[in-house]
């Protein structure tokens, strides 16, 4: 795809998104001219760079669709919620359209099918909000008209009287993206055309071709309303009126008297050779053609005067067929399209300064570069190594330096809001609580925290398991919040903020909450879980059974939930992002999932550690301590090993033995390094501690892509490999 193309394409995203957010909050005040302002601009925007490229039904749809929203603008039509489902359904269609586009550079083959149905709705609305009738066409058709200018040939239909538009464009029109003559060629019931030249042309070495000089006349059968509406981002520089004559030759007749007129005009230049004898057979052709149109004698075709004389004497006594404009089935109306699953952008908008960081940032890395050849030539001449050493490590310093701030700007380059992700789920909420049969408020704080595009990207698909499961188990439908003294309308609070080094995104709603027992109750009737361990959990813990696979309490499967599938799909994508994800719950007031991920996926800061011949990584963000501690310490308790550190009580993770390594004799100490995972703790014995690194992780791939105890592989200075652990499921594979 080429660029131009990819551009439009990621442009009309962010414009449908900001229509989306524009259309549903003019659902709750459908007369705020703001947010009518703002979807109308989103929506001419769209149109208007879809006519540099071969979209047509995609550009006729849009189209449609402004033409509806500038009648609300107007005041003409009321905003209501049929009007925001249709401009909702448009705006799908567009989505599936980009797709399209995206993939194929083309739209899909029913697109002109669905498009021709889908604006002959939107403009149903304008008739119908108007209140213009077939009655009030005839009047503008019958009202008192001026007399028909002599310079203008007389047109069929001049008897019941025309349009006449002069249309004076500004100078500057080419700078505002005003295309004039498209304009009039484009004009509804075009009979004639004629343009117009200004009094006095500048000198040619004056003459800018920028600036628009000429003007147009017009006549049309089209009435004055359609005219205002063709014209109407130009209305300031056209007047239109009516006009009419009360005889004259037919339109016909009139436009095969200019044609012939022209043809005699053209073969009268003196032309030889070549040019001539080609002037001769075009003109030759036209009359002919002309003749026969009009049912010329026979004797009268071929010959230029004969026929004009034919023409006028001899007017032709029927009309011409009228043109039949093809007719689009309009298909059978299907329900409104589901939201599609919104595709990442590629481009980033970036705010000038944090390029101008990066830009002197890299100036300063070139300076330090250029120091090292100094420093080799130095080395040539040095006897004293020392002072060379002392020079290095200071050259090192300052590149290490130049390269954390790189790291930092980079980070910042690549950090978006969170909003762009959460405003989006308006559209969801909207959707499913009318399915539903409930009243929802959808609200998002915090859509200004930041983080890494990579990570914003991944939140939509588990923010959305989230939300419809508040939706649909959590929130009560409006008779059943009544009954419990409720507000009758529920809410779902998003929220975003920054902790530490991790952003934190909670979804709350105030419905009805999570049964614990039921939780449990499913979990052991399921075998996901034995009455053992049951016993020997918290509430909370009990609480955290509802991210195992294959759990959930609705008893009746739907098509939004029951299948036991969603909160474990969340928790897996959760932690795939290594990130964390809790739920607390109170009965009857509501139920909180918190998800803490990191702010980048690019580069993490492990601490390493040795186990047999291998070098492990693990986050430093998980590491709560490192102790070496004795062997006759360590208790054992239902056949687990652990140590008291501090009063709390550590299961401990012997990784020589998780990872099969050889024995080795028994240690005077071990080294035990606690991590935290999910809130509770545990002791990872290894051989020995090693610095902490930052390290770019990336995904394992081949044989190793099945081992869920390695999150992934970095690469160290020396050229080693370090595994990075996955500490969840190292805990879970020692204990479960």
């Amino acid at each position: 795809m080429n660029s131009l193309l990819d551009q439009f394409v990621s442009e009309c995203r962010d414009l449908i998104e900001t229509s989306s957010r524009a259309l549903l909050a003019l659902e709750t005040d459908t007369e705020n001219p703001a947010q009518i302002n703002e979807l109308f601009r989103a929506i001419h925007t769209i149109k208007g760079a879809s006519g540099l490229f071969d979209f047509k039904p995609l550009t006729s749809c849009v189209h449609a669709g402004e033409d509806l929203l500038d009648a609300v603008r107007a005041g003409d039509v009321a905003f209501n919620s049929g009007i925001a489902d249709l401009l909702l359904e448009m705006l799908d269609r567009l989505v599936e359209w980009l797709d399209s586009i995206e993939d194929s550079e083309t739209l899909p083959s029913d697109a002109q099918e669905i498009s021709a149905a889908l604006s002959t709705r939107l403009r149903d609305y304008i008739s119908d909000g108007a209140g213009v009738n077939d009655a009030d066409d005839t009047s503008q058709q019958t009202e008192v008209a001026a007399p028909w200018p002599d310079d203008i040939p007389v047109l069929e239909g001049a008897e019941t009287g025309l349009s006449l538009i002069t249309y004076t464009p500004g100078e500057t029109t080419f700078f505002a993206g005003g295309d004039p003559l498209r304009t009039v060629l484009a004009a509804p019931g075009l009979l004639w055309m004629q343009v117009v030249q200004p009094d006095d042309w500048p000198d040619v070495d004056q003459l800018d071709p920028f600036m628009l000089k000429i003007g147009f006349r017009l006549v049309s059968s089209a009435t004055v309303p359609d005219l205002e509406k063709h014209f109407s981002y130009d209305i300031d520089d056209v007047s239109i009126e009516r006009i009419a004559a009360t005889d004259g030759p037919s339109a016909i007749e009139q436009l095969a008297d200019d044609i012939l007129q022209s043809q005699a005009a053209l073969l009268a230049t003196p032309q030889t050779g070549v040019a001539a004898e080609n002037i001769q057979k075009s003109a030759a052709d036209v009359v002919a053609r002309v003749g026969r149109n009009l049912n010329v004698s026979d004797d009268a075709v071929g010959d230029l005067d004969a026929t004009i004389a034919d023409v006028r004497g001899e007017p032709a006594g029927n009309d011409p067929a009228p043109v039949d404009k093809p007719q689009v089935a309009e298909p059978e109306k299907q329900p409104a399209a589901a939201p599609a699953k919104q595709r990442s952008s590629g481009y980033l908008r970036v705010d000038s300064d944090r390029i101008d960081a990066l830009m002197n940032l890299a100036g300063e890395l070139i300076v330090a570069k250029n120091a090292m050849p100094f420093l080799a030539r130095k080395a040539e001449n040095i006897e004293d190594g020392r002072e060379l050493v002392r020079e290095i490590k200071m050259q090192h310093n300052t590149i290490n330096r130049i390269a954390e701030e790189l790291q930092a700007a980079i980070m910042q380059i690549r950090m978006v809001p969170v909003g762009s992700v959460l405003s989006r789920f308006n559209r969801l909420v909207r959707d499913m609580s009318r399915k539903l049969g409930k009243d929802i408020r959808y609200v998002v704080d915090g859509e200004d925290t930041e983080a890494d595009k990579a990570i914003v990207d991944e939140l939509s698909d588990p923010i959305v398991h989230l939300i419809r499961n508040s939706i649909d188990h959590g929130i009560e439908d409006p008779t059943e919040r009544a009954e419990a003294d409720k507000p009758k309308q529920g809410t779902i609070r998003v929220s975003a903020f920054n902790k530490d080094d991790s952003v934190v995104i909670e979804i709350t709603d105030d419905g009805k909450g999570i049964a614990v027992d039921k939780v449990v109750k499913k979990a052991l009737e399921r075998g996901l879980i034995d009455a053992e361990r049951v016993n020997a959990m918290s509430a909370n813990e009990k609480l955290q059974l509802i991210f195992l696979p294959g759990l959930s309490t609705k008893e009746e499967v739907s098509d939004l939930s029951g299948r036991g599938v969603g909160m474990d799909v969340v928790a897996s994508m959760v932690r795939r992002l290594g990130g964390q994800i809790s739920i607390d719950s109170e009965p009857g007031l509501g139920a909180r999932v918190t998800l803490s991920l990191p702010l980048s996926m690019a580069v993490q800061q492990l601490m390493m550690v040795e186990v047999g011949d291998g070098l492990y990584g693990v986050p430093v963000d998980s590491v709560v301590e490192s102790q070496k501690i004795s062997p006759v310490s360590i208790r054992r308790h239902r056949d687990a090993e652990m140590v008291l550190l501090r009063d709390r009580l550590i299961p401990l993770v012997r990784m020589r033995d998780l990872f099969q390594c050889d024995a080795q004799d028994d240690p005077e100490t071990l080294s035990v390094m606690v991590v935290d995972v999910n809130g509770h703790e545990s002791g990872l014995v290894v051989d020995r501690f090693h610095p902490g690194v930052d390290a770019i992780v990336k995904p394992m791939s081949g044989v190793l892509a099945n081992y869920d105890c390695y999150s992934g592989t970095a690469l160290l200075g020396d050229g080693s490999i370090l595994l990075a652990l996955n500490l969840r499921e190292i805990v879970e594979c020692q204990y479960h």
